[in-house]
């Protein structure tokens, strides 16, 4: 797949990124700072608003801060959206990401994932190369199926490492690993249904948190990080009209949805994965986010004409999708009623290379 964007007449960069997260953050913020961004480093407790418009925030220091915009980049914690009472769209239940850092040159450059294709509902691990000594290692759970082991006796690292001891690749690291620190995440796909007011915008994961598997959550953030802030520069001269905001609106509404819906369809349900098989499953969804992806890029569909072609795109991907799921349903039932689940080849499946981004 990945070859064939690269030839003509497509030509589109196929080149995947691995970055240490802290590092990728300190860099962002130097850069912001150089371009002489003030940073207040406080939480926001209140709002002061008319309508739907803000006039201020105020924070626990006690301070006031006005401003012409507010953008709320504070992730999951959707602190303007909160205030607001933005309603939003979830997708597949509760879960929970564990993870550790393991001093250990990665398998591979690239992503990979791990996961046991009989399971109802995939429980999958990653391991992600962060540098040439350090790899980064989780998996992602859901919270019931957690929290049942949990109240069976055991403790969230043990699960972590139970989770990671199905495969072979993790149980020499885990025997000679004896103390782990365990981190952990709780989360929920979702997209805000508005994403804009006047003089407010919520951008990244404030606006949609994309499923860490669909590995698009830095690409979405930053897409929507560079969008909101043409518009806002281009907002001073009057030449933003509110429609070109409702195009960003349907933007990410959108990209949020095609990859939740596509993930929580191919990947996590059993029907694609389990009634195709997980290579069928695989290959549907990476084929589809990655073209994806590199499409937007390239194109940028920031106008009314090309975002509503975009659209029709990713409406016909999700039938296509939905088509497919109802050909994996019957797959499960025929399965089951020749008297087997899965096929042997397709226990435990591993899928290098996930795209990023």
């Amino acid at each position: 797949m990945k070859d064939w964007l690269a030839r003509r007449p497509l030509r589109w960069n196929t080149t995947t990124l691995h970055v240490e997260r802290t590092s990728f953050d300190q860099r962002l913020f130097e850069i912001a700072r150089n371009q002489g961004v003030a940073f207040k480093w406080d939480r926001v407790v209140g709002v002061v608003r008319e309508g739907t418009r803000l006039l201020s925030c105020r924070t626990a220091d006690g301070s006031e801060l006005r401003s012409s915009w507010f953008v709320d980049g504070s992730g999951r914690t959707r602190v303007l959206a909160r205030k607001l009472g933005v309603e939003f769209e979830s997708y597949g239940p509760h879960k929970v990401s564990l993870w550790a850092y393991f001093t250990t040159p990665p398998a591979r450059e690239a992503t990979t994932i791990y996961g046991d294709a009989r399971e109802p509902y995939l429980t999958w691990v990653w391991e992600i190369p962060v540098s040439p000594t350090l790899t980064s290692v989780g998996c992602v759970i859901a919270a019931a199926e957690l929290k049942r082991r949990c109240q069976s006796g055991s403790k969230v690292d043990d699960v972590f490492r139970q989770e990671l001891a199905r495969y072979e690749r993790f149980q020499l690291l885990l025997h000679e690993t004896n103390a782990l620190k365990v981190l952990r995440c709780a989360h929920r796909s979702y997209i805000c249904r508005n994403a804009f007011g006047p003089n407010w915008v919520l951008a990244g994961e404030a606006a949609a948190l994309p499923d860490p598997l669909t590995s698009n959550g830095v690409t979405a953030a930053l897409r929507h990080a560079n969008d909101a802030a043409r518009l806002i520069v281009q907002g001073r001269s009057g030449a933003v009209s509110p429609d070109e905001w409702k195009l960003y609106e349907r933007r990410v509404f959108m990209m949020g949805h095609a990859f939740n819906h596509g993930i929580e369809t191919c990947v996590y349900e059993s029907p694609i994965r389990v009634g195709l098989g997980p290579l069928a499953a695989e290959k549907i969804y990476t084929r589809f986010a990655f073209a994806l992806n590199a499409m937007y890029t390239k194109v940028d569909p920031s106008s009314r004409r090309a975002t509503r072609a975009f659209e029709m795109c990713l409406a016909a991907a999700r039938r296509c999708m939905s088509f497919v799921a109802s050909l994996g349903r019957v797959g499960l039932w025929l399965r089951r009623a020749q008297g087997g689940f899965l096929p042997a080849e397709a226990d435990r499946r591993r899928t290098p290379g996930r795209p990023r981004g």
